[in-house]
């Protein structure tokens, strides 16, 4: 009985046994071959590629009994070959024929895979001394091989069936999904046969990353970020059942690599891998391969995952990627440096600006100097500096600067060691040394703590200057942050908090505040290690640093931005009350702010920021809130979606306050190309001085973004107090400007006693921090003294310099390690170079004050080679196979010229050589894309044994170019221009270009705050990185070139200007506010021919400008002269004049004359033999009237009755016995509103007029109404022939435009065309116009153009004291009755430059007496009129005008007119304009002068709503 139930216990557990991946006791031999591929398809089909060909033998060992299921695998008879090129029709697979070398011979070795009794895998054995590189491979074998039979539902015949689990394979531990099915159950021969399909995703591996290096660090994305790659892994394999054993009959292992960058757009690049294992036969066992040590003694590897390389190239080199498989020839690398130095500086002397495809290694070998760098040690670094340090030839001294300024982007330690002992050892000027410590942190690829210890003594580096010094710290720093930066314990590093502890005391302890500032920064570049912890007391107040604690303070707030981050409680509970103070300066409580404000989307955050802003009584917070909000909630970064959705929200529910003063702001510009998805956006945040609304702090932020991964690249953060002082100063040292104080001693004792009442004039005091890649790399600080010594040597000119400048800087600099499915090394990476070089050949300078003579010869390149690369290392023969997109910018903009300038006859010359051609004669910029697949680094040249036909470099070509050339030659300027497209496989043509320029021209996504010029400078830069990546599939090349003339020769252009301007004001009786002047402007270019030297063509143009007293009447008249020898000359005229009403009354009155303005311009042209314009040619008049829109009149007379003017006219306090309009801003702005012309008819007139400027009328008309072509409204309407019709009419608050444009042919209007993007804002509450609706294109019958710009760019304000009113600066109307003594209205109590008193007289009239300088005028009310006195005399016939002095009408004191009924004074010494009569006195002041004056007129801060100004009265002056 118990042996029949031992019998079925045996039986059941052979049923359900796992059966094994092999038999026993049999040899089963497969056919191996796998296949490597690195590839595009599209356009075409390349591939650089490898194949191994053999045999895998799998035996059974029963050697250790421990072990239920080890097999040896062996690889046999292994062959290779290589192929590099295009994938034909007819493409058959490449030969392998190749026997293995040496040292290949090491993957032939056998190996051990281990199952367990469930037949899951266990893990691998193999001899620990074997090379990593062939570890890997076996590795990957085995990861191949495993499958997971235990959850194989074995059945006769198969059912489908699948299921997930993990696996431990090359790339970690990876999520599976098997699929199990029969392969062909209708045929007989496959009855018993099943296919197991494997699938994974590389990606989602634990280990498919080994290092990733980007030499800048992304910023948090509030959306997903894209991920240009793809991975996936598939394993096939054919199983046939016999009886409880399996036979793998046949398996195929694939993966695939994909890159697609540009939102998919561009060519997709592949790596590819593919092992197919076939079933030769099986064998009886004769013999199990014998390994080269004791097995059993071999411990079990049961992690396969990749092996990471352990060892370098060379001591201190670059990781050995290769696993000891690439052999470092030293000897031979430092020769070979040192010609790519040759071939580098080479490159920079010739000419790239010719329509060809560049050549890839010549343009690559930034990049390749790198590279072979990496592979150097110290002692090999140094010996090439050795031999170059004592430059003296400029190809010897560009060669010497391109590797110094290299050297910091290597990475390796050797590198970092090389950069520290050149600048501890002075071997290189400050400037350099500078620049390599800034560049050095960032590139440094595998940072260590043993790195750390060795850069130590960068933090105490001796008799250096100071700038090296900071820089040292600063440098250090970053390498800290790049070693712990991964760290996620909550506990501190012991190293990495002794370096913040170090960091701490010295700013609790050095001296200088400048230093204490670095060693601030320094802990901000760390970020990690709780270094918010360490700040807090320094944060909170609770200890003062140095003698300016808020200036501290505030560095401290900013260091931790990036550090809490991702702590929004702490932050919360450190910042909300500093923000919350009200107490506290504004600068403090703006960067707290902004830090609450970055940790977005957060919507309790900005809530609760919304509700303590509505009680917010610092208008300069509030107002930086809500430009904040503005730019979040018109943001076109998809990184801000979330934020910006929250931001308009909120935006819905804050109100706008209307202010008169410039305000603390913040502003975002950006713009994102939605094709590509990449865009790049400025920050501007400014925090104004409460006081003199002076610049305070701030910063400027330049970021990039693509693929919606955005970064910091560039920062430049400052805090300045003093900024006016150092305007002065620098006016002083740089203009030679200088103030003049008041000589009046009487009032220099008021101005002084008056300053005391205000607030403490603060010492300069400078602060600028500059960020690259997110962290500070410069720092400096400026007082008093030290800023000053900035322009003491400004005066010191050289007669003769010569300077060779080269700077290299990575624009992207990225690189990722990957294994593949087989165990061979991937490299992803994308390196983009630029070089700049500036060579000063011969500028010379004779300056004989103050006319120069200067002679010009700079050579100015860009080199910009960059590309993108998938490679794959082939341990095989010891080379690297890669695809690859090339991108090419290759930019000279040289300079040539002699310019000379003649004081004496206000002359301008300026000579432009043209022949002989030399390296300065061309200019232009060239593009150039394109794929290539590529073998490198095979030195033995093994390619060529096994493909004689292939080459290392190879293009990937459709063989379908296409070419575009046009070409305009000058003859005026001796110039040829031309514009190519070429070798273009792309569906680039110039049509297409054009298309492009309008896409990227155009308003969509692009947030520029109305800026028209924003909008064109963010669609210049799409388009000219979209040119530079060259995103369509293809090569494709772009030529713009300007070179000398081959057609019209010419030995050198001369050009002369010259500019007279009269002030004619001494010839008219009578002077007036607005100069009458005289401007004439002359210029000639004049072409010399090469062969004679005898002019060609001249051009020769007289401008003359004629302006009445009061710019009534306006003359405008202009000739141009062309003459050509031979020819009859081309004569254009032109004739315009513009008329304004004139005024005789109350300027501020409205509709007192008839508000219009009137201009005629006459145009002719022809040719002659005279000097005369040509009457009976070409002719277009064109006439132009300016009045008021309808729209204007309407709300001119609901003003009259209700508008705010009117209100201000029926005050008491304001009415006059003249019956003058008040002097209020409401009746500025509404004068300014109303005498501004809204609407103008064109009526144009043309006879003989060429069809070439007809056509090119049209093309403008046509590509205005296609870009308005939802507003365009088709009318019946024609003009006779000869004629056209427009007229124009502005909305009254400028937000739309109407027209109607009638020609011969044609009818349209243009209806409510918007002026302005529609901007996401706050809700408006207040009615009054903050500033005057004007724009410079629009004509005004009342203001001239500047004080027109002054007051509606809130650049001046306006003051007026009436007898028994005062109207503020800030606009505040309050009662005050003048005294009968002098009285200060306003005065410069700061550098005392001017003062203004005023006094009442008779009860009701005032008297005004105005000190400038060392003069004074006083205007005293008389029975009539007024008496004026200047200096003590009184001046008889004022009505007709005074200038104080007399022979200075360019720099007068003061300027004194009669114009409608009021006494105007002007002066160009101060930014000060005062308007008297009787009854009043109005002041106009700049905005300069806020914080800098005093008197009843107030500070023009804001403090003066309310607050009655302090009085400052005088008996006697």
């Amino acid at each position: 009985m118990m042996n029949a139930l031992t019998v079925l216990l045996l039986c059941l557990t052979a049923a359900c046994a796992v059966p094994v991946h092999f038999p026993v006791e049999k040899t089963l031999i497969y056919n191996y071959y796998a296949n490597v591929k690195a590839e595009i398809v599209e356009p075409a089909q390349y591939v650089s590629q490898f194949a191994l060909v053999g045999q895998l033998h799998v035996t059974k060992d029963d050697s250790d009994p421990t072990l239920s299921n080890a097999y040896y695998v062996k690889l046999n008879n292994v062959k290779y070959g290589m192929y590099n090129g295009m994938v034909t029709e007819h493409y058959r697979p490449i030969e392998v024929l190749q026997e293995l070398g040496d040292a290949a011979q090491q993957i032939q070795e056998p190996f051990m895979i281990i199952y367990n009794e469930n037949g899951m895998f266990q893990g691998i054995k193999m001899p620990e001394t074997e090379s990593g590189w062939s570890r890997n491979i076996k590795q990957g074998i085995a990861s191949m091989m495993q499958l997971d039979l235990a959850h194989v539902q074995m059945q006769t015949p198969m059912k489908p069936h699948g299921f997930i689990t993990h696996e431990n394979t090359i790339h970690g531990v990876c999520q599976v999904a098997y699929d199990i099915h029969p392969k062909n159950p209708t045929n007989a021969e496959d009855a018993n046969v099943f296919v197991v399909t494997k699938i994974h995703d590389m990606m989602n591996c634990s280990h498919f990353v080994q290092r990733i290096f980007n030499h800048v660090e992304s910023d948090k994305c509030h959306m997903e970020p894209m991920d240009d790659m793809t991975t996936s892994a598939r394993r096939v394999f054919e199983i046939k059942q016999q009886d409880n054993d399996i036979i793998i009959k046949r398996m195929v292992a694939h993966s695939t690599i994909s890159y697609f960058p540009y939102n998919g757009r561009s060519e997709g690049h592949y790596l590819s891998t593919n092992t197919t294992l076939d079933l030769h036969s099986v064998v009886p066992t004769t013999g199990v391969p014998v390994m080269a040590v004791n097995v059993q003694n071999l411990p079990i590897i049961r992690d396969i995952t990749f092996n990471k390389p352990l060892g370098n190239y060379a001591l201190n080199a670059a990781e050995d990627l290769t696993h000891g498989r690439h052999i470092v020839k030293l000897d031979a690398l430092v020769p070979k440096l040192k010609n790519m130095l040759v071939e580098a500086a080479d490159y920079l002397e010739e000419d790239h600006l010719q329509a060809k495809e560049p050549e890839w290694k010549h343009g690559q070998t930034i990049n390749r100097l790198q590279h072979t760098m990496t592979y150097m040690d110290l002692a090999s670094l140094e010996q090439v500096y050795n031999a170059i340090q004592d430059a003296t030839t400029p190809k010897e001294i560009t060669m010497k600067n391109i590797f110094l300024k290299m050297i910091p982007t290597v990475g390796t330690t050797a590198a970092s060691h090389f950069v520290r002992n050149i600048v501890r050892k002075h071997k290189v000027t400050d400037d350099i040394a500078l620049a390599m410590l800034v560049k050095l942190p960032i590139h440094v690829k595998v940072p260590s703590e043993k790195l750390l210890v060795e850069m130590e003594d960068l933090l105490k580096l001796s008799n250096v200057s100071p700038q090296v010094k900071k820089a040292g710290i600063l440098c250090f720093s970053i390498l800290i942050r790049k070693t712990f930066m991964h760290q996620q314990s909550d506990t501190v590093h012991a190293v990495l908090d002794r370096y913040l502890h170090r960091f701490l005391d010295h700013i609790k302890t050095e001296e200088s505040y400048e230093m204490k500032m670095v060693y601030l920064m320094a802990m901000k570049n760390v970020q990690v290690g709780n270094i918010e912890k360490l700040l807090e007391p320094i944060i909170r107040g609770e200890v003062l640093i140095s003698d300016n604690p808020f200036h501290i303070r505030v560095q401290a707030i900013w260091a931790i931005k990036k550090a809490v981050a991702n702590k929004v409680e702490y932050t919360h509970n450190l910042l909300w009350p500093i923000f919350a103070d009200a107490t506290q300066p504004l600068n403090v409580r703006i960067i707290a702010y902004d830090i609450l404000m970055s940790q977005m989307p957060n919507m309790q955050r900005i809530m609760n920021i919304y509700w303590l802003m509505i009680h917010e009584s610092n208008n300069h917070l509030y107002n930086y809130h809500v430009t904040t909000l503005k730019s979040l909630a018109n943001s076109v970064d998809p990184c801000l979606v979330s934020v910006r959705e929250m931001a308009r929200k909120v935006l819905r529910i804050t109100k706008l306050r209307s202010e008169n003063t410039p305000l603390s702001s913040k502003h975002i510009v950006d713009y994102m190309d939605p094709m590509y998805e990449h865009g790049e956006s400025l920050t501007n945040s400014w925090v104004l001085d409460e006081v003199t609304g002076m610049p305070l702090a701030g910063y400027v932020e330049y970021h990039t973004s693509v693929a919606r991964k955005p970064a910091d690249k560039v920062g430049i953060y400052w805090n300045a107090f003093g900024l006016d002082e150092i305007m002065q100063i620098v006016k002083k040292e740089l203009m030679g400007n200088s103030l003049e104080s008041l000589s009046n001693k009487n009032v220099q004792n008021l101005l002084i006693r008056a300053a005391q009442d205000m607030p403490m004039k603060r010492s300069i005091h400078v602060d600028i921090c500059i960020t690259l890649n997110g962290v500070v790399v410069l720092a400096n600080h400026y007082d008093q003294n030290s800023f000053k010594n900035m322009f003491d040597d400004t005066n010191l000119f050289k007669q003769m310099m010569v300077a060779n400048f080269q700077e290299i800087m990575y624009e992207n600099l990225y690189e990722m390690l990957v294994p593949t499915d087989m165990g061979l090394q991937g490299v992803f990476s994308t390196k983009i170079p630029q070089l700049w070089s500036i060579k000063f050949n011969n500028l010379r300078s004779e300056i004989k004050a103050p006319s120069v003579n200067m002679k010009f010869d700079i050579d100015t390149r860009i080199w910009k080679h960059g590309e993108y690369a998938m490679s794959i290392y082939n341990p095989i023969v010891d080379v690297w196979h890669s695809v690859r997109r090339a991108t090419v910018q290759d930019v000279a903009l040289p300079v040539q010229m002699s310019v000379g300038y003649n004081h004496e006859a206000k002359s301008l010359k300026i000579t432009m050589p043209r022949l002989p051609i030399n390296k300065l004669s061309n200019t232009g910029i060239r593009f150039y894309a394109k794929n290539l697949v590529t073998i490198t680094e095979d030195e033995q040249d093994v390619l060529k044994t096994c493909c004689a036909t292939c080459h290392h470099h190879t293009v990937v070509t459709a063989n379908e170019k296409k070419n575009y050339h046009m070409v305009m030659e000058s003859k005026d300027m001796g110039l040829r221009y031309s514009m190519s497209i070429f070798d273009c496989e792309s569906e680039m043509t110039p049509m297409a270009n054009i298309e492009e320029w309008h896409r990227v021209l155009s308003a969509d996504y692009k947030n520029t705050w109305n800026s028209k010029v924003l909008q064109y400078i963010m669609g210049v830069r799409q388009k000219l990185i979209n040119d530079y990546i060259s995103l369509q599939m293809g090569n494709c090349g772009k030529l713009m070139k300007i070179e000398p003339s081959i057609v019209y020769p010419t030995s050198h252009v001369d050009m002369n200007i010259r500019v007279n301007m009269e002030d004619l004001d001494h010839i008219h009786d009578k002077m007036h506010a607005l100069s009458s002047n005289k401007i004439n402007l002359r210029g000639t270019l004049d072409v010399k021919a090469a062969s004679t030297n005898e002019s060609v063509r001249s051009w020769d143009v007289n401008v003359n400008v004629d302006m009445s007293p009061g710019h009534v009447i306006n003359n405008f008249k202009v000739q141009i002269t062309r003459e050509t020898p031979g020819e009859k000359k081309l004569k254009i005229c032109v004739d315009a004049q513009k008329n304004y009403p004139v005024v005789e009354t109350d300027p501020l009155k409205v509709a007192t004359t008839k508000e219009e303005t009137n201009s005629k311009v006459t145009v002719t042209a022809g040719f002659t033999d005279d000097d005369k314009c040509v009457r009976d040619d070409m002719m277009i008049m064109m006439t132009v009237k300016g009045e008021m829109s309808e729209e204007q009149k309407t709300k001119m007379t609901h003003d009259n009755m209700h508008g705010a003017c009117i209100k201000d006219n029926q005050n008491p306090q304001f009415l006059t016995r003249q019956g003058h309009v008040a002097k209020t801003m409401n009746c500025i702005r509404e004068t300014i509103q109303y005498t501004t012309m809204k609407k103008y008819t064109i009526n144009t007139t043309y006879k003989k007029v060429p069809v070439r400027i007809l056509s090119l009328v049209a093309m403008m008309e046509d590509y205005v109404r296609a870009s308005y072509l939802p507003y365009v409204w088709y009318i019946t309407d024609r003009a006779e022939n000869g004629n056209a019709k427009v007229v124009i009419e502005y909305s009254t608050d400028m937000s739309h435009l109407y027209a109607i444009v009638v020609t011969p042919v044609s009818g349209y209007q243009y209806i409510e065309v918007p002026l302005q993007q529609h901007l996401f804002d706050g809700i408006v509450t207040h009615t009054p116009m903050s500033y005057p609706q004007w724009h410079s294109v629009l004509d005004n019958t009342r203001f001239s153009v500047a004080a027109l710009h002054k007051m509606s760019q809130n650049q001046a304000k306006i003051c007026t004291i009436y007898p028994q009113t005062l109207v503020t600066l800030d606009e505040s109307v309050m009662p005050f009755v003048v005294f009968d003594k002098w009285t200060l209205i306003s005065g410069d109590h700061i550098d005392r430059t001017y003062a203004i008193f005023v006094k009442s007289v008779q009860g009701t009239k005032l008297a005004v007496r105005v000190y400038v300088a060392d003069h004074e005028m006083e205007i005293v009310p008389n029975e009539f009129n007024a008496v004026v006195s200047v200096d003590g005399n009184v001046i008889e016939h004022y009505e007709k005008g005074v200038i104080v002095p007399k022979d200075e009408p360019k720099s007068y004191v003061f300027k004194l007119t009669d114009s409608s009924e009021h006494l105007v004074v002007q002066s160009q010494r101060v930014p000060v304009m005062m308007v008297w009569t009787s009854s009043s006195v109005t002041l106009m002041l700049d905005n300069s002068l806020q914080g800098r004056v005093t008197g009843m007129c107030g500070h023009m801060d804001g403090t003066h709503k309310e607050k009655v100004p302090q009085v400052y009265t005088v008996m006697n002056i």
